[in-house]
Formats: structure tokens, C-alpha cells, sequence
């Protein structure tokens, strides 16, 4: 009979749990802002991208990539580019040093740095994407397109539509078919710069795979 009891006190112990670790861990809308001015963090003349409140607490950027953790979707986005048809990972210096781009959700819209960043989520179970570019690359791109799909069968011209003082954002609805096996395999992804169809050397791009 003890025995008994015990194994009942264990079970419900257990389960309460599990209980408590599933309700920490459900993202909560009603944390997140809907207003999406409130996505970027201003400090003194840097911009912070907040990765957390865009993907309502399912997402998050470390050394890999971009982590999007929704549910039972565990995957991760990389970013490259080519600056000048020069490829770089996060960012791409010159012979003297000097960096000319960079991939990065910290900006500095007037340091002269052509900076960009997109994020990947989910919204009704559907991928789109964020994407995220500064002043200086609105002032030092003439052109700037965006290709998208598993063969990059997507394109609109980039609009720069102000979210805050020097950050620009587009939203696009991302290919559902490039994802297979739970959105752990990528195929295509997505490209944006200074591309066309006609012309793809010796451009500056960033990239998410």
C-alpha cells in the first residue's frame, strides 16, 4: 500500500513538471509588441534588432546563425555575403582593415558600414522573413533587390520603408517548399544587394541559408 502511494505521489510529481517546464518555456503573444517600431532598441546611435520580441521569444542569434526553436522545429539559419564579389561570413574588412559590411542585428545606421540583417519565423505556421537594413545602405546602394524560393524563383525590389531613425524593414513570406524534415534541411534561401538577373558579378549581397 505504501508502495502505492508512493508511486502515486512520484507520478504526480512528475507530471507537474513537465507541466511547469512546457508553460516556461510556450512563448506568450502577449509579451511580444505588435507594434514593430518597438523591434529595435535604441542606445546612443546603436540600433539593437530585438531577435527575441520579432519571433516572440522562438528565435535567437549566436555564433551558428539564427536558432529558431518553435515547438517541435529545431533549426538554425547561417548568414554570408559578398561584398564587391568578395565572399564573407559576418563581415567583410578591406586590405587596410577597414570593415565595409557587415551581417549583424547591432547597427550603426551613420558609421558609414553598409550594415543588413534578416530573421526567419513562423507566423501561422508559415516561414517569412524580416529584413533589415541601415542608412548607409541606403545611401551607398543604388539597387537593392531581394530573391527568395528554393531555386530563387521569388524577386521584389527592396522598398525602404522606415521602421526607426536609419533602420529600414521588409517583410517577405519565405518558401515553404525550400524546408523538408521538419524545417531541418534548407535549400535556396535568401539573397539581398545590389542583384539581378542579368548581373551577379562583382556584387554585394548578404545571404540566410
Amino acid at each position: 500500500m505504501e508502495h502505492k502511494k508512493f508511486f502515486i505521489i512520484w507520478i504526480s510529481l512528475l507530471a507537474f513538471i513537465i507541466l511547469a517546464l512546457v508553460i516556461v518555456n510556450t512563448p506568450k503573444k502577449g509579451m511580444y509588441a505588435t507594434d514593430k517600431e518597438k523591434w529595435i532598441k535604441t542606445t546612443g546611435a546603436e540600433k539593437e534588432i530585438d531577435v527575441e520580441q520579432i519571433t516572440e521569444g522562438t528565435g535567437f542569434v549566436d555564433a551558428m546563425g539564427q536558432q529558431l526553436r518553435a515547438g517541435a522545429i529545431e533549426t538554425v539559419f547561417d548568414y554570408e555575403g559578398y561584398y564587391k564579389g568578395n565572399h564573407f561570413k559576418r563581415e567583410y574588412k578591406d586590405e587596410n582593415g577597414d570593415i565595409k559590411i557587415r551581417i549583424n542585428p547591432n547597427m550603426n545606421p551613420n558609421d558609414g558600414i553598409i550594415e543588413g540583417f534578416i530573421i526567419e519565423k513562423l507566423e501561422d505556421d508559415k516561414p517569412v522573413a524580416y529584413i533589415f537594413l541601415d542608412e548607409d545602405w541606403k545611401n551607398n546602394m543604388q539597387l537593392t533587390n531581394i530573391f527568395w524560393g528554393k531555386g530563387y524563383e521569388y524577386e521584389k525590389t527592396f522598398t525602404f520603408t522606415l521602421i526607426s531613425n536609419g533602420v529600414y524593414m521588409n517583410k517577405i513570406d519565405d518558401d515553404a517548399s525550400r524546408f523538408s524534415d521538419n524545417y531541418r534541411m534548407h535549400a535556396g534561401g535568401i539573397i539581398v544587394g545590389d542583384i539581378t538577373r542579368d548581373d551577379d558579378v562583382n556584387k554585394t549581397v548578404i545571404r540566410l541559408i
